[in-house]
């Protein structure tokens, strides 16, 4: 008797560090949205205005709209683990290199490429968020 559920294939890497993976991912993602931390430090600094400095979260935003289409088409061909771990280096990098910050046009760069690989860390996230009960499915409700 079935109950319309197919068997999944045993892997060899444990359930839970998919958990671990989303968990880290929404870490990742949440990194966009603690810039208005940085604005006012920023501005004390470099003698910016707030203007300027708004434009860094303008145009992260604009770079993660438009690489969630190049996340979507990375993950079909290569599957959500390597674009996740892409994004994860990315987004490693792209927060090293905006510590070293001499001049605006530097942070937009920097925080571009930490934020475009945050896109491809949310593209590789959603089908492990609608996958998550059926890969832990004797713990599916712990996964949630």
């Amino acid at each position: 008797m079935t109950n319309g559920m197919t068997a999944l294939a045993p892997t060899s890497i444990s359930r839970w560090w998919r958990v671990v993976g989303g968990l880290s991912m929404n870490l990742a993602l949440g990194s966009l949205y603690v810039w208005s931390v940085f604005v006012a430090p920023l501005e004390k600094q470099f003698g910016w205005k707030r203007a300027q400095t708004s434009n860094v979260f303008t145009i992260a935003v604009v770079v993660l709209a438009l690489t969630f289409i190049l996340g979507g088409r990375l993950q079909d061909k290569k599957g959500p683990f390597w674009v996740s771990m892409t994004g994860a280096v990315l987004v490693s990098l792209g927060f090293f290199l905006c510590a070293y910050t001499h001049s605006l046009n530097y942070l937009y760069v920097c925080f571009g490429v930490g934020n475009c690989s945050t896109s491809a860390c949310r593209v590789a996230q959603k089908p492990g968020a609608c996958c998550r009960g059926k890969r832990l499915s004797p713990r599916a409700g712990w996964s949630a």
